[in-house]
């Protein structure tokens, strides 16, 4: 536990909790990651509700569509699972596995300063959301002006984590 609270800024969000599933303590969980089967080589995880933190080891893991079915230590019956019910799962960045170069996890992305090309300040990535197969970045200015940025190669020029900068060029430049 003190490993989750002395690092929360190093949490990220790996799955939600949707509902109760069955008599015996098992949770629905829609996964909020690109790599469904990291889940199975998690050994346990943090559930996150209201700044409540809970660990808890995964004891199984099957998956269900889209979903996955989860039993997790100290969850036995109905009212357990009931408990966690809309808790984020949460993990240490740490356990993400390295991307390939040109390609970023979502809280990478999240709070970087976007400029355009001609270095003009369009504020920070504050969400990305998904439309069809493109993700869009949403970046609000400080007066809270909301510009949606396509992330497609001729749209992003550049990105520099380490940095906190991205530079684009808006769609209307193109």
């Amino acid at each position: 536990m003190e490993r989750y609270q002395s690092n929360l800024n190093n949490l990220i969000t790996v799955g939600r909790v949707i509902k109760s599933w069955g008599l015996k303590g098992e949770i629905l969980v829609e996964p909020l990651t690109f790599d469904v089967d990291r889940f199975h080589s998690l050994s346990e995880v943090c559930f996150c509700k209201d700044n409540n933190l809970q660990i808890r080891k995964i004891k199984h893991i099957k998956r269900h569509g889209k979903n996955l079915v989860i039993g997790v230590s100290d969850c036995h019956n109905l009212d357990d699972a009931e408990a966690l019910k809309h808790c984020y799962i949460k993990i240490d960045k740490s356990m993400s596995p390295r991307l390939p170069n040109g390609v970023y996890y979502y809280y990478e992305l999240e709070g970087i300063e976007v400029e355009t090309i001609e270095g003009e300040i369009l504020g920070i990535v504050e969400s990305i959301m998904q439309a069809g197969e493109t993700d869009v970045y949403v970046v609000k200015d400080v007066y809270g002006k909301e510009t949606l940025i396509p992330a497609i190669k001729d749209t992003i020029l550049s990105v520099d984590v380490a940095n906190k900068k991205m530079v684009v060029k808006p769609l209307e430049m193109i």
